[in-house]
């Protein structure tokens, strides 16, 4: 009698979710049909224009949803980093790609980049309030201004090729790292790969940059950083929403799970 009982709420419990069930195979079949029409229709397109099908068919591979999903997700990931990584560097959008693409091609993150040039500007600064005698030292030795022809610091990204050049001159590990901690601290072992280039190799890759034209402006970045903190709004949005659908089904599921848990117990010998 109970193994009946327990037969006859798991039916149940089927009828209940069958409705439900229903729905969604016929949203489906709806879905199925929308696509087949799209592929008659761009097959048709692709016949008027005298473009062959396989042509068409792999163009819109590379576009499909996932594809456009991954590049719009990678367009404002790289939006924002660019803008809150110029921030920290003290740097414009454009100079903080170039030579990002520069510490790239070094084998130098971008988070030491971004935190080197961070280090190296405070210290330009202390230096110049008389606050860094080791810094002022090695300029002065170096034969290196920390102002321009106006009396204004120097950016410490605009000091690096001819500091990049001394490191390479000076052969000796012990001065480099001397040189190393006073200009940049504790991080200059991160930036020693991009230092090892010199002034010149620095110069070569910041012209290949330009010549590449991949640089995006500043209008572009803080679009896409916006698009970023939108997309961020909108899986707030879409968790409330799961949220929500969880609330309601939740009293619903958790009744036909427990009964088809306490029919299994009971008929452990027909499941087995």
């Amino acid at each position: 009698m109970a193994e009946s009982f327990q037969l006859k709420a798991i039916i149940s419990a089927a009828d209940r979710a069958t409705p439900a069930l229903k729905a969604i195979a016929k949203s489906a079949q709806g879905t199925r049909k929308y696509l087949v029409d799209i592929g008659n229709a761009a097959s048709g397109f692709a016949t008027k224009i005298g473009l062959p099908v396989g042509i068409l068919s792999t163009i819109a591979a590379g576009f499909s949803i996932g594809a456009i999903k991954n590049a719009v997700t990678a367009f404002a990931e790289a939006g924002e980093a660019i803008y809150k990584g110029s921030l920290k560097a003290g740097l414009s959008v454009e100079e903080y790609q170039r030579w990002s693409y520069v510490a790239k091609q070094s084998g130098v993150e971008a988070e030491s980049l971004t935190m080197g040039i961070g280090k190296l500007n405070r210290n330009i600064g202390l230096a110049a309030a008389g606050k860094n005698k080791d810094l002022s030292g090695l300029f002065q030795k170096l034969g290196i201004s920390a102002r321009d022809a106006n009396g204004q610091l120097k950016a410490g990204a605009d000091l690096l090729p001819a500091l990049a050049d001394a490191f390479v001159r000076n052969k000796n590990p012990v001065v480099q790292a001397r040189m190393g901690m006073a200009l940049f601290g504790k991080a200059w072992q991160e930036m020693a790969p991009l230092l090892m280039e010199g002034g010149e190799g620095i110069d070569k890759m910041q012209k290949r940059f330009k010549l590449l034209k991949s640089a995006m402006d500043l209008d572009t970045v803080k679009g896409a950083k916006e698009f970023g903190d939108q997309m961020k709004d909108l899986e707030i949005v879409t968790k409330g929403f799961q949220m929500t659908i969880a609330k309601d089904l939740v009293p619903v599921l958790a009744p036909m799970i427990e009964e088809f848990i306490q029919w299994a117990a009971a008929n452990r010998k027909v499941v087995a």
